[in-house]
């Protein structure tokens, strides 16, 4: 007994038949007999390569990453994205699995992370801890609090 895919995704069709390669992924999973998972074509729009894979490499820094040992594929995966520095150099470089492992990190499908147990501020009833450097006046909703008016407060003109 495998994993199911939760999600399939791809950039969107630029050009030539729009639909077909979800057309032909329903064709797939219907031969199979599986249910097709959810699909997302995500628009990278002038987004490049490289910055779609740095934005990846800081979740694994940061050890937002579990993976399996040994799954398959998870190797490829791995050496893969430890190239990517170098692909910054030549882009020639073949990183398409870490690529596609990016596409997980994309704002339409990453639901970021809440630890359990401790309550966010929007949370009802949750309470800012104060500690040097960070007042709970920063985030008071009282009017000598107010945080809209903070351009009037400037020493000077903002830099644009």
């Amino acid at each position: 007994m495998g994993l199911a895919d939760a999600v399939e995704t791809d950039e969107k069709t630029r050009a030539g038949k729009k639909g077909a390669w979800s057309l032909s992924l329903q064709n797939f999973f219907s031969d199979v007999n599986e249910p097709m998972p959810r699909f997302i074509e995500f628009e990278r729009g002038n987004t490049k390569k490289y910055e779609r894979l740095h934005a990846a490499t800081t979740f694994w820094a940061d050890g937002h990453v579990r993976y399996v040992r040994g799954a398959p594929g998870m190797d490829r995966l791995c050496e893969q994205m430890s190239r990517i520095g170098q692909y910054a150099v030549n882009p020639r470089i073949k990183i398409d699995w870490a690529d596609a492992h990016s596409d997980a990190f994309q704002p339409e499908l990453y639901q970021p992370m809440r630890r359990s147990g401790i309550p966010s501020p929007l949370d009802r009833g949750a309470t800012i801890i104060e500690h040097d450097g960070v007042s709970a006046a920063d985030f008071s909703d009282n009017e000598e609090h107010d945080l809209r008016g903070w351009a009037s407060r400037l020493p000077r003109e903002p830099i644009r």
